[in-house]
């Protein structure tokens, strides 16, 4: 929970613990010290460079690194090609290297002897590209059928031959060259009138695969795959076992052949087996520029969003030209807020200034540290420090040039209202005199500004995230109460609204359209029930839908004009709306002090009556209790009352003396109906208690008096010159117990020809209730009235 007024930072309350506390965190007032110290460097494995590869290894060799007296041993591995070391791959940089580590890695495993022994069987395939005649024939008089046989095809080939004018086969088409032919098929001649045409059929043949019959021993990954016969054009890669063997083939490329070519290895010259030489190359821990930083963190725990940090320090530089054993780190927590819990160390890795490596993290009454991080160890994802995970990147600004590593600043000082709208929380509502950070400056005025937090930090507002509203009517304005409402965000002035809404980030995509000409009181007087918000502004009560405005106060505008609010004391009033009755109800004070009245409206009767309270409120909101919502407030005694159950009308001191209850209802139209009756449904007390009844007619604030003294045996009596009042005692009568229903009947001149006619009339209820019962009224209905 989020508390502000203006006058400081405001609180944050967990709504477990007793404590609160300040919101957001103020950061370091200055940067840390920092001093480098030279006399004893220290470096790290960065890389390791291969001198000699070496020959003869069949699998990668160990690597070992020896030497130099580290903290942290440095890990690696190597790879090879061609039975040669081809690289080695740094796995752990090490630390505390006093001097560069020597590298060195086993012999080789492999020996000087060519392979030998592998055969293969290759299988290829094609179809027929061609026939070369042997013999031409004579004495043909047609075209001869041609037909082949043999070479096992998968489709056979079709041909058709042509004859000359001389009787001979000239040539043959094919038409279809067939496939899958392993050796070239026999052809034929015959019919069309002639003999001895004869001719052989040639192949396109590709290598489809090669089959290791025979591994061998003794070859090595340099060894390469001759592939030999009536063409060319095929290539094919091997694997290798354990013992130099041929393990599989795999045929990159068929080229192309007129037979099934062979498949041999042929060996490259050997040489004798020789371990690789390597070198590390030992880089400085800490050399270069630096920049650093401190900041401050409390004990929120994750599940709750935290820990909730500070904005950095001032960032601090140091130069170090050579190399470094250590820094030195010192500081003061002067002004440290009580809230903070811990303080974290940044700094960047050498020389870059863009984004910043958490160092450690130490408790807030530290004011040192020896920082031995090297680079290497800053960016590992893996490190801790006294036993914890403890790496972190924080960019100081983003690529798009967003704050943020001093995003986490506190909230601003100057604002009343803060709400939470999407994923952000606003801050508004200006305090004249005071500037963002708090400090007084009589010119300092920001009437029209919101300040919003970063996306799910609700405590982290910094100063430029501002929408400021334009004012683009006529006559100043400024901002009285903030309300999210559907998919926008309600901003109201003392006499315009405006509905804003943005996609992502409200200073570039933010969109802010004017709704009414209306406003609002306060923060507190506006309530939304039921998908419409309730509105108190300076000249009604209004129902807003999000678009549309539905003025609802005109049966109650007196109260506004003719002075029975007083609107000096218009920062306690508040609206509220009962979910358990619907009524809506604005609290106000007619003369000073809290609120301690409210007029009241019912949406669906569209009725209006004043509740007067023995007790001042100061806010009101809806809880559950007994599993279904209920309207409270809270009252200047400190009591926390609940509405329609006759406890918010218990005396502040405590006592057990009688209450005095008034209710009013709002000026009704009176009709032609001659069922001029005041009807009354009520729950019967156990002693004597008047209800008394006062007729205001034609929005006179002084009851007329009866003429006469009537009692018809309904329950109500009427006094000559006096009010008509109801004794709600069960027992007044000897003729049995009150029903609980009672029926009093009044006149009124109605003539529109008149002047003295009247027009309207309401109804003033009051009681003085005995301290061990209370007046429950269920139903009132007035005839005679529209």
């Amino acid at each position: 929970m989020y508390g502000i007024n203006g006058e400081d930072r405001g609180f944050r309350w967990d709504c477990i613990t007793a404590n609160v506390e300040a919101i957001g965190i103020v950061a370091p007032a200055s940067g840390p010290s920092l001093t480098a110290d030279t006399n004893s460097p220290e470096y790290y494995v960065s890389s390791i460079h291969v001198l000699d590869p070496g020959y003869g290894y069949l699998t990668p060799p160990d690597v070992t690194i020896t030497g130099g007296t580290p903290s942290t041993a440095a890990e690696a591995k190597a790879t090879i090609r061609n039975s040669r070391v081809a690289s080695v791959q740094v796995l752990k940089y090490g630390s505390g290297y006093a001097s560069a580590p020597t590298v060195s890695v086993d012999d080789p495993t492999g020996t000087s002897t060519a392979g030998s022994g592998a055969t293969f069987t290759v299988t290829a395939t094609g179809s027929v590209t061609d026939i070369l005649p042997t013999n031409f024939g004579t004495g043909y008089t047609s075209a001869p059928t041609v037909s082949v046989s043999g070479g096992s095809p998968t489709t056979p080939a079709v041909l058709r031959a042509s004859i000359n004018d001389d009787g001979e086969v000239d040539s043959v088409q094919i038409v279809n060259p067939g496939e899958g032919y392993t050796s070239a098929p026999t052809v034929a001649f015959s019919g069309g009138g002639g003999s001895g045409a004869a001719g052989t059929a040639v192949l396109r043949m590709s290598v489809d695969s090669i089959a290791v019959t025979a591994a061998g021993s003794g070859y090595t990954s340099g060894d390469i795959l001759q592939i030999t016969g009536d063409g060319g054009g095929a290539y094919a890669e091997f694997t290798l076992t354990s013992s130099g063997g041929i393990d599989a083939v795999n045929v990159l490329a068929g080229g192309a052949y007129r037979s099934t070519p062979t498949c041999t290895v042929r060996t490259r010259p050997q040489e004798q087996p020789r371990p690789a030489k390597l070198s590390a190359v030992s880089t400085p821990a800490i050399a270069g520029k630096y920049w650093a930083a401190i900041r401050y963190v409390d004990d929120t725990p994750p599940d709750r969003g935290g820990p909730i940090p500070s904005s950095i320090s001032e960032l601090v530089s140091i130069e170090v030209p050579d190399a470094a054993g250590h820094i030195d780190w010192s500081w003061s927590n002067t002004g440290m807020d009580s809230r903070v819990n811990k303080i974290e160390l940044w700094r960047t890795t050498s020389d870059q200034a863009l984004v910043l490596y958490r160092v450690a993290v130490l408790d807030k009454t530290e004011t040192s540290f020896e920082d031995t991080t090297g680079d290497n160890d800053l960016i590992d994802p893996d490190r801790e420090y006294d036993g914890s995970p403890v790496f972190g990147v924080l960019p100081i600004v983003l690529p798009n040039g967003q704050v943020n590593a001093r995003r986490f600043h506190p909230p601003p000082r100057n604002k009343r209202v803060i709400t939470m709208f999407q994923d952000r929380a606003w801050y508004g509502v200006d305090v004249p005199g005071k500037k963002y950070d708090g400090s007084s400056d009589a010119n300092a005025a920001e009437p029209n500004a919101l300040y919003f937090s970063e996306v799910d930090e609700p405590e982290s507002v910094p100063e430029t995230n501002q929408v400021v509203i334009q004012d683009n009517v006529k006559g100043q304005d400024k901002i009285t109460a903030l309300m999210p409402f559907g998919g926008g965000m309600v901003v109201f002035q003392t006499r315009h609204a405006y509905r804003m809404s943005y996609a992502a980030q409200p200073v570039i995509d933010a969109s802010v359209q004017l709704i009414t000409q209306r406003g609002c009181l306060n923060q507190r007087c506006w309530d939304v029930h039921e998908g419409v918000a309730y509105v108190a502004d300076s000249m009604g009560m209004y129902i807003l839908d999000g678009t549309q405005v539905q003025p609802i106060s005109d049966a109650v505008e007196t109260f506004w004009s003719d002075g029975g609010i007083d609107f000096s004391q218009s920062k306690w009033f508040f609206v509220r709306v009962d979910p358990a009755t619907k009524a809506v109800r604005f609290f106000y004070t007619p003369s000073g002090g809290f609120p301690d009245r409210a007029l009241c409206y019912h949406p669906i009767t569209q009725a209006w009556w004043v509740e007067s309270y023995a007790q001042t409120f100061a806010a009101g909101e809806c809880l559950e209790s007994g599993g279904r919502q209920r309207l409270v407030a809270g009252a200047a005694s400190g009591d926390i009352l609940a509405f329609d159950s006759g406890s918010q009308d218990i005396q502040a001191d405590g006592g057990a003396s009688s209450i005095a209850c008034t209710l009013q209802t709002g000026n009704s139209a009176l009709n032609a109906d001659k069922d001029r009756s005041f009807r009354l449904m009520y729950s019967p007390t156990s002693t004597d208690c008047d209800l008394t009844v006062a007729l205001h007619y034609n929005n006179s604030a002084t009851a007329r008096t009866a003429a006469v003294a009537v009692s018809t045996g309904s329950g109500f009596v009427t006094t000559g010159g006096g009010n008509a009042s109801l004794n709600l005692n069960s027992a007044r009568s000897p003729l049995g117990d009150a029903t609980g229903y009672a029926v009093a009947h009044y006149s009124g001149r109605l003539d529109d020809r008149s002047v003295g006619g009247d027009r309207h009339l309401a109804i003033a209820l009051s009681a003085t209730a005995p301290a061990s019962e209370r007046v429950l009224l269920y139903g009132i209905a007035m005839g005679g009235v529209g």
